[in-house]
């Protein structure tokens, strides 16, 4: 991704395109009347979102796995699944948006799985490598898929490599290491180093906000949580606060305010679980402390 916050920025994850493991379930066939079915069950929305697959992404070749779960048939994505169950959600709340939803869901499916069968024969570069600070679930899933292991940031976070592009961050895994020729930990060194330069000096931007605010690291972008992991910038940023706390409640955001007011404490926790449980893509409910040996976890998640 080239450019903070201007490219369309997910993670096969956040598309609830997800790793498989297991048995497969029987196949389901998209109903001949799926176009004219309404959409007021998880069953109905399946059926419709295999015929938008279908007209969208053909070479996909995408089937019914279970209710509210597709699969690809056609290499290189046979393992995947594509989950539809954010989708079913928030068409229970916002009925009247739910076509559009789906179909731009759909979209952004194909666009990303067009994108992970091109880098798979692409040259792999270095310079693409990137972390991300993703949930522990989430990380042993990719864990599981991928045979490439991340690092646990505190209790409930897990920092992994990506290779970056402009629509897709893909987690790396083990051919993709050896066709870099890197190991696993240099190739985390590869993306801090390639994270440091996309941010720039952003360490020295970072003050104590005014009493009664919180500050927040702009701009918002994909990568924006994973500066917590520069923890070489943080010790020089910490020596400007009394007390310094930060939050990541979901990847874009990073809050940090000086906890040596306990109000400012209290607020950012109430405001970080507040943003948190409002998220797309919700990260870490957690407050860290900056402390001599780095950051610690000040609150557990609600």
């Amino acid at each position: 991704m080239k450019t903070f916050g201007h490219a369309l920025l997910v993670t096969l994850v956040a598309l609830g395109v997800v790793g498989c493991g297991g048995a497969t379930a029987p196949r389901g066939e998209a109903s001949p009347s799926a176009e004219e079915e309404p959409l007021q069950s998880a069953a109905a929305l399946t059926r419709r979102a295999v015929a938008m697959f279908r007209e969208v992404g053909p070479e996909l070749g995408m089937e019914a796995d279970s209710e509210l779960t597709l699969r690809p048939t056609r290499a290189p994505h046979e393992s995947l699944r594509v989950n539809l169950d954010r989708i079913w959600s928030h068409c229970q709340r916002e009925p009247d948006a739910c076509e559009a939803s789906l179909a731009g869901y759909v979209r952004q499916v194909t666009r990303t799985l067009r994108d992970r069968a091109a880098q798979a024969s692409a040259p792999a570069d270095a310079g693409q490598l990137l972390p991300v600070l993703r949930p522990t679930g989430y990380a042993q899933m990719v864990h599981e898929r991928t045979g490439v292991a991340g690092v646990p940031f505190g209790a409930e976070l897990v920092a992994l490599v990506v290779l970056d592009s402009p629509t897709t961050a893909q987690p790396v895994d083990t051919d993709l290491l050896a066709r870099l020729g890197l190991s696993s930990e240099e190739a985390r060194t590869a993306a801090s180093s390639q994270l440091r330069r996309r941010f720039e000096g952003f360490a020295s931007a970072i003050q104590p906000p005014p009493e009664g605010a919180l500050g927040r690291v702009e701009p918002a972008d994909y990568y924006t949580s994973s500066l917590l992991l520069l923890e070489d910038d943080w010790a020089s940023v910490a020596e400007r606060f009394g007390r310094l706390l930060v939050s990541v409640p979901d990847p874009s955001t990073l809050l940090y305010v000086d906890g040596d007011r306990q109000e400012a404490a209290v607020a950012l926790l109430m405001i970080t679980r507040s943003m948190y449980e409002a998220a797309e893509r919700p990260l870490s409910a957690e407050v860290f402390a900056w402390t001599d040996e780095g950051w610690r976890a000040l609150s557990p998640a609600p």
